[in-house]
């Protein structure tokens, strides 16, 4: 660990006191309206210079540093703080309806000089239409979750059991294909492989299964 820093009890007292004039005038700035923080820069880099002079380099850079570690909206008091409060809170009521009066007056031209660039709300069918295809685009989603799996199931299980009747012979013939037309018997998969309905390696039945 490095040797703890010695504060000159002369300097700390120094720095405070210039800290208390800087405050004031960031306080001032920022009542006027301007940023805090561009306040806090003007206000140091006007002074810091006459800081050194009249007090020293070390009072001057504690003041700077102290300043630093405030936030600009600590240099005002808490009656200012509260004013300042109340005062913008007035200004942002004061804007929005600033805004909604030129909206309203928007409205208004638009009604009598081109009232079809209006919004026009639906109306009470098309808004139950609406919903009702909602309703029934969920109730679809929801159907195809629920049957999606036992559907696909079965029809990979009934395309499994043709190709393996595409080449049963013998006693396994009737046994597997009785289920199947003729024509499903006939045409089934003939595109593919050799022979009609002749399944690929991985569609056969194994002897475990």
């Amino acid at each position: 660990m490095g040797k703890p820093i010695r504060v000159d009890p002369h300097a700390e007292i120094m720095a405070q006191r210039l800290m208390t004039g800087a405050m004031d005038d960031v306080a001032q700035g920022i009542l006027s309206g301007r940023d805090g923080y561009a306040v806090r820069e003007s206000v140091l880099s006007e002074l810091a210079p006459a800081w050194v002079k009249m007090a020293g380099r070390g009072a001057a850079d504690a003041a700077v540093r102290g300043m630093y570690a405030l936030e600009p909206r600590e240099c005002l008091t808490k009656a200012e703080a509260v004013g300042l409060r109340r005062l913008e809170a007035i200004e942002a009521k004061s804007l929005r309806d600033h805004q909604a009066a030129r909206a309203a007056e928007y409205r208004a031209y638009l009604a009598e000089h081109a009232p079809h660039l209006l919004p026009q709300r639906p109306s009470l069918f098309a808004r139950i239409a609406n919903w009702s295809v909602f309703a029934l685009l969920v109730a679809l989603i929801v159907c195809g979750v629920l049957i999606r799996p036992a559907t696909a199931g079965e029809a990979h299980s009934r395309w499994r059991a043709l190709a393996e009747c595409g080449v049963a012979k013998g006693a396994d013939y009737e046994r597997k294909c009785r289920r199947f037309s003729r024509t499903e018997r006939s045409t089934w998969r003939a595109y593919d492989g050799p022979g009609a309905g002749a399944p690929r390696e991985w569609e056969a039945r194994k002897e475990w299964e």
